[in-house]
């Protein structure tokens, strides 16, 4: 059982861990068209400090790592990396999210590497839109990247799409159909009200439900259990074996079962996407603080994880950072 636990009795065994907060892309939910400042290369985690704070929290009880940016692939060398968390003590599930721009030439040194699924976004099967809904990505990079990734092994892999009002929410019975077509599962993702990135995410939002009822024009839904732990309600599509996942953050949320913790790039343990509560570990890090003296902090952080998000409350955003340097 997760040593990891906080005053609601919730254990954490899933870590997100962000390796950078660049990225080759500007989605418009998640960063503002002229990026967001970056850190200075110092201000970031090495590998082997990251490595290190992964296996403190791994004898605590986490046992699920996502690797995240960001866009985790910009960051320079990543096998190595998937390769050094392999290693550690118990073996923990290892995965990655990912645009998929640039994971078509490093799919197979990644599973070689240790990582054992992927995620991959995409949000519109229409080039053009595409390209501006990402302000400048490459359908074609993403399609290559997830044919690479299949080819690999990397599996489950699943699809995520952030579905925004008038923008993409025409396509989400062809997305559904392309899923399918490639025996993979994908997620359809509720807006969520975080930073200024230049969509207005009152406009934008699509709730679950309306979500579910446009995708069951074509594809009548079967609700499945909830799987404790998970973001995602998970229905199969009547008469197949396929499935889909719609995460509802906003009107149907799941914090009473989170399990999450999130590792930024710049070494800050924080709690929780809605608060900026958390700690510094770099700082402890660098100063020569013992394994004990980090984990001891650790739990006295996670013990004060807040009991869940105010997106529907209060929808405008809770802080002024993009998604991008929170690591998703």
């Amino acid at each position: 059982m997760s040593r990891l636990a906080d005053r609601f009795s919730r254990s954490m065994t899933y870590l997100r861990l962000s390796v950078t907060d660049r990225c080759d892309m500007r989605c418009l939910y998640c960063m503002p068209e002229e990026g967001e400042p970056h850190e200075i290369r110092r201000e970031v985690l090495t590998f082997e400090e990251i490595d290190r704070l992964v296996r403190i929290m791994c004898r605590l009880g986490i046992t699920h790592i996502r690797v995240t940016g960001g866009e985790p692939l910009v960051r320079r060398d990543l096998p190595v990396l998937v390769g050094m968390l392999s290693k550690i003590d118990g073996r923990p599930e290892l995965s990655l999210t990912t645009n998929a721009s640039r994971l078509a030439p490093i799919a197979e040194e990644l599973k070689t590497a240790g990582l054992d699924r992927i995620n991959i976004s995409i949000d519109s099967l229409d080039p053009q839109k595409f390209h501006r809904i990402t302000r400048g990505g490459k359908l074609s990079d993403v399609l290559a990247g997830i044919d690479r990734a299949l080819a690999a092994g990397l599996a489950p892999l699943k699809l995520n799409t952030v579905v925004m009002r008038g923008i993409n929410d025409d396509e989400l019975p062809d997305l559904v159909r392309f899923a399918m077509a490639r025996r993979v599962t994908h997620r359809f993702l509720e807006v969520m009200p975080l930073g200024s990135v230049g969509l207005d995410n009152r406009d934008g939002f699509m709730p679950a439900a309306e979500i579910r009822t446009i995708i069951e024009t074509r594809y009548p839904l079967e609700p499945l259990p909830f799987q404790e732990g998970s973001t995602a309600r998970d229905f199969r599509i009547a008469g197949t074996d396929a499935q889909i996942g719609i995460i509802s953050p906003v009107s149907e949320r799941f914090c009473s079962s989170c399990n999450r913790l999130r590792l930024t790039a710049r070494g800050r343990l924080q709690l929780c996407l809605a608060y900026e509560d958390g700690a510094d570990l770099k700082k402890p890090l660098r100063e020569g603080w013992s394994d004990d003296a980090i984990a001891d902090l650790i739990l006295r952080t996670v013990y004060e994880k807040p009991a869940g998000n105010h997106f529907a409350e209060d929808p405008e955003p809770v802080y002024q950072i993009a998604m991008s340097g929170i690591g998703g």
